[in-house]
């Protein structure tokens, strides 16, 4: 391609991306120990998380977050669930209708022909739309990546505006307890724009992502 011919299509691509996307970024959050009020952490974590492709509810209670999983899978056509073991995701899938069916320690090719996950954030980051994850397996680290429907709990008292020393906490938890494993940063379904600048959900990974956050 010529050079000139080059200036023309890359020309072309700002005209046309320029005339639809327009960024207006929120101001940054001020990040400190002591928490910000909860229903600002969640709306800012809503705005953010809602800009990367994902969806935040908030629920009332394990029976709560159960229906909002079921009325949130059910179009999505979801039957058949594969489970991070924690006593929220077990708690919240005691409620779950039978139409969906869970299962914990499963195996990686069980994990990759399941068509959803549900794990439990142990953070959620308010300023990044972001859910801190700790598998401690190698069969939980698939969970957020191989499904294509990617369901997170947590607590609502695990808001935080960002990176603070308290909400790392549980990395440092985890690691003292002695849990083999990593650490995730799970920010909104996979996405990619390589191919001719256009948005594409699910190329690497989740193509939906919701986070519940119980109270």
């Amino acid at each position: 391609m010529t050079s000139a011919a080059r200036d023309a299509v890359l020309q072309a691509i700002r005209n046309a991306l320029g005339s639809r996307i327009e960024l207006h970024p929120p101001p940054p959050l001020e990040i400190r120990e002591d928490d910000l009020p909860r229903n600002e952490l969640f709306q800012r974590f809503c705005s953010e998380l809602e800009a990367l492709g994902g969806k935040a509810f908030s629920v009332s209670g394990a029976s709560g977050c159960a229906n909002a999983i079921g009325d949130y899978a059910r179009p999505l056509g979801v039957s058949g669930i594969a489970m991070q073991r924690s006593p929220l995701t077990l708690a919240v899938a005691s409620h779950l209708p039978p139409s969906l069916t869970t299962k914990t320690d499963g195996t990686a090719e069980e994990v990759e022909r399941t068509d959803c996950s549900l794990v439990e954030a142990q953070a959620l980051l308010a300023d990044t739309g972001s859910a801190l994850v700790i598998a401690g397996s190698y069969e939980e680290r698939l969970l957020p990546y191989l499904p294509r429907t990617c369901l997170i709990v947590a607590a609502a008292e695990r808001l935080y505006a960002g990176m603070t020393e308290k909400a790392l906490a549980p990395i440092a938890d985890a690691a003292k307890a002695g849990v083999r494993g990593e650490a995730l940063l799970v920010s909104g379904p996979s996405r990619t724009a390589d191919i001719e600048k256009t948005l594409v959900l699910g190329a690497h990974g989740p193509a939906n992502l919701a986070v519940f956050v119980v109270s």
